[in-house]
């Protein structure tokens, strides 16, 4: 953008208007600028309304927008590899992205990454406008109203998935579901309006006395009379094609690589999951910062999602700007029914499964994990061809491939679970937070796996190369 004038690059599932464009859906009204009027947008945009531009990016914290500011123009993109391929910057081999990265999890929604020239722009959750002088200015997203009770926040949550799916037409959800809590309570409301399809990890990680690796919500979802399609969760270390890169190329974890198997089942679908699900619904989680989230989980999806088509929906975010309601709810008298008294303890979804008759042992008896584990596991994690190509790159920078696994000290442990246990939530936040920075993939493997995963994404972004270069051609051009 060269104020007044802007040029808009997009895809051929990016829906245009007279306002500008948006991908995705939202909770909402369906005129042109419902995404920017929305409390929760499923997508990103540019919407002009008066004689501003605003960038929306989604109304959760998974996804961001990224901008370069240069003298007299804007450079904004829903993708840090489309970002860096338009403007010819590089990720810089001195600087640890991951936990620059890690700062959208402790609710932070605006940032900088440092870049080979300077540096770029990170927004999160808030819309941006860009008025005439080319100022950029975060706009807070209007808020939903406060749940007053497990009623009102069951209507309404289910109501903004019906929103969610209007305002998509053509797009089909597919659930993701598992063993726990979140997702088959987020496949009852699915099924409520229609849904008919799920898809499921079959295997979780290990699980602490645990001797099944079971992880499948198969059960509870065809006990609603859903197809489930069930897929293996290390499926993709046999591919050939660095499917790690687009995971990785967000600047997360990459965890969500172990869905790239369920590809053609998603392409241009509408996928309902339940990320967040333990901020939102976890009724021991201790006190946090608004729009905290408790890790990086269903954060890369971005350049899988872009390139395959589907529209990402984690239905717990709606009115996830205070956890601090469904905290109250969960505790109220009205839910002693569904608490257990345990640390795994989620009253609202337990609610939802049992009232639509799931039997409560079916679901939500042990927190288990079906995430990608590159972040713990470093090389180990990858594919073999990917490793090959991450080697060559780090030999082509100059630079090695090297990891050390970190873990919370035994006693710190022990004294994390005794804190929790007797309620001493001081100290018991601050060892959690001790905990989720070392979930966070250690800043020199995770620096190298971002670039070299960046430089295998940038091809597909070849079209807006050298953007910078183009300003002038562009300042002639009318608001496309």
């Amino acid at each position: 953008m060269r104020p007044p004038v802007a040029d808009l690059y997009f895809g051929s599932a990016v829906v245009p208007s007279a306002a500008g464009i948006f991908e995705g859906t939202w909770v909402g009204g369906d005129g042109d600028l419902g995404p920017l009027r929305s409390t929760m947008p499923f997508g990103s945009g540019v919407l002009r309304d008066g004689g501003s531009l605003y960038l929306v990016p989604p109304g959760h914290m998974l996804e961001g927008i990224y901008v370069r500011q240069l003298p007299g123009a804007v450079i904004a993109a829903n993708s840090l590899a489309g970002l860096v391929t338009a403007t010819g910057l590089e990720l810089s081999p001195d600087v640890a992205y991951p936990a620059l990265f890690n700062e959208s999890v402790d609710g932070v929604t605006h940032s900088t990454l440092p870049v080979s020239d300077g540096h770029i722009e990170t927004w999160f959750h808030d819309n941006v406008r860009i008025d005439r002088a080319g100022r950029l200015t975060a706009v807070p997203k209007p808020r939903e109203e406060t749940f007053t009770d497990f009623c009102d926040y069951r209507r309404r949550l289910s109501a903004a998935l019906g929103s969610a799916l209007a305002n998509a037409p053509g797009r089909e959800a597919r659930v993701t579901i598992s063993s726990g809590y979140d997702g088959a309570a987020v496949a009852v409301l699915a099924t409520e309006l229609g849904g008919t399809r799920a898809v499921t990890i079959s295997d979780g990680k290990p699980t602490r006395g645990m001797i099944s690796l079971s992880d499948s919500g198969e059960f509870v979802g065809r006990s609603l009379g859903m197809d489930v399609r069930s897929f293996e969760r290390l499926a993709y270390q046999r591919r050939t094609d660095l499917p790690e890169a687009e995971f990785l190329a967000t600047g997360f974890t990459g965890e969500e690589v172990v869905f790239s198997a369920m590809e053609n089942d998603l392409e241009g679908s509408m996928l309902v999951s339940a990320f967040i699900g333990d901020g939102m619904w976890w009724m021991n989680r201790p006190p946090r910062p608004l729009l905290w989230r408790s890790d990086q989980s269903g954060s890369s999806f971005g350049e899988w999602r872009l390139r395959t088509g589907f529209v990402h929906v984690p239905l717990p975010t709606f009115g996830a700007h205070d956890y601090r309601v469904t905290q109250r709810i969960s505790r109220s008298p009205e839910m002693l029914p569904w608490v257990l008294g345990r640390r795994y303890d989620k009253p609202i979804p337990r609610r939802i499964l049992e009232e639509a008759g799931i039997p409560r042992g079916t679901f939500g008896e042990v927190k288990r994990a079906a995430s990608g584990n590159i972040h713990s596991l470093g090389p180990l994690s990858l594919a073999p061809h990917s490793l090959d190509a991450l080697r060559a790159f780090a030999d082509a920078e100059g630079t090695q491939v090297t990891f050390k696994s970190r873990r919370l000290r035994l006693w710190d442990r022990a004294a994390l679970k005794a804190a929790r246990k007797v309620g001493a939530e001081p100290i018991a936040a601050r060892l959690e937070r001790r905990k989720l920075a070392l979930a966070v993939t250690e800043p020199v493997f995770g620096s190298v796996l971002l670039r070299w995963a960046v430089s295998v994404v940038k091809p597909r972004y070849a079209e807006v190369a050298d953007l910078v270069e183009r300003a002038e051609e562009i300042s002639q051009r009318t608001l496309a």
